[in-house]
């Protein structure tokens, strides 16, 4: 029995209507991400066997890639293993205002709103507060809202 793994998805923001074209294209395997993002592109460095570029490309861009990927790893964390229904993320047309982490549970009517930073010292608590207003009105129903700072210690 053949099995196909869909490594490319269609991520469209927590509370868009149904047919937004709000949408971003990811790659859901961590390989493939790396290697889209930094081998494929610089293939020729490869090839003629320039691998110190290659590794000053990568560690020169390895902080966003890496803040992206821990990102990543707590929407997947927070599906399996917390009690939540849900798990998103929020962004508006103009992505001025995105939200890492949005966890629901439906049952209990609780939510958390998450900033997610590689070090915990750069989480700014107003300017997650400033983002959740946006939302707020989206999140009406839910009676307890935790708006929390997930950096590498948390993990």
């Amino acid at each position: 029995m053949a099995r196909i793994i869909i490594y490319v998805h269609k991520l469209q923001p927590l509370f868009s209507k149904p047919g937004s074209r709000n949408i971003r294209w990811y790659i859901d395997d961590c390989f493939l991400s790396f290697w889209f993002r930094f081998v494929l592109p610089n293939q020729a460095l490869v090839e003629i066997g320039r691998n110190e570029l290659l590794y000053e490309i990568v560690e020169k861009d390895y902080c966003d890639y890496s803040g992206y990927m821990l990102e990543h790893y707590f929407r997947q964390k927070y599906q399996e293993e917390e009690r939540v229904t849900i798990v998103g993320r929020y962004w508006d047309r103009k992505g001025n205002n995105e939200i890492d982490l949005i966890a629901l549970n439906e049952f209990d009517k609780k939510a958390v709103v998450a900033e997610i930073k590689r070090n915990k010292a750069r989480y700014d608590s107003k300017r997650l507060d400033e983002k959740y207003q946006t939302i707020k009105a989206e999140l009406g129903k839910y009676k307890d809202v935790h708006l929390i700072g997930l950096s590498m210690e948390d993990m």
